[in-house]
């Protein structure tokens, strides 16, 4: 998914409100309610209800929005969910709290791994992970940690190959401390 831009900036609402009215809509088949949003740097954490209308069964999960906004560019956002794996892991409590029950406890768990991790942790997941140009790793260090609290590794089998890792399989992941988890 890319990124969606407005030609004129936000003037007078906020990101979380427009975040608000953009997912507050009903279809034939669902409807969309936002029960809280909020921004947290240049993010917009939305818990949304959805409702399937054939069935009336209902779950809340949590949106996640990129947002910028400049006289240059304009409004612009990028929508995901945490299905999606997304780097942004800083969800408010209260909009943790209004996730459906298995769903606030999977970010839950991401954003407390996220805020653990320091330079030369190693992290190793349940199986290998394949990345681009078909490399495989079976442990990732902790190369840096950006001021947002998002973690940059590079491979430990590997030196040099960095990357992103969705919080998903951060999350899943075992977290070696420092120098113990060498290869």
């Amino acid at each position: 998914m890319g990124w969606t831009f407005q030609d004129e900036p936000l003037r007078g609402e906020t990101p979380a409100a427009r975040i608000t009215r953009l997912y507050t809509h009903e279809g034939a088949s669902q409807r969309l309610s936002v029960l809280a949003a909020a921004t947290v740097r240049g993010t917009v954490y939305a818990a949304v209800r959805v409702e399937d209308r054939t069935t009336g069964r209902a779950h809340v999960l949590c949106a996640v929005v990129l947002v910028r906004n400049s006289r240059r560019e304009g409004f612009g956002h990028k929508e995901m969910d945490e299905t999606m794996g997304p780097v942004e892991c800083d969800p408010p409590a209260r909009i943790l709290a209004l996730l459906s029950p298995e769903r606030a406890a999977a970010r839950a768990r991401e954003a407390s791994v996220r805020r653990r991790l320091a330079v030369g942790d190693v992290l190793r997941p349940p199986a290998p992970v394949r990345l681009t140009g078909g490399h495989e790793a079976v442990a990732f260090r902790v190369a840096m940690v950006r001021a947002r609290g998002n973690p940059v590794f590079e491979t430990a089998d590997a030196a040099g190959l960095r990357c992103r890792l969705p919080a998903r399989l951060i999350a899943a992941c075992a977290v070696v401390r420092g120098e113990e988890g060498a290869p």
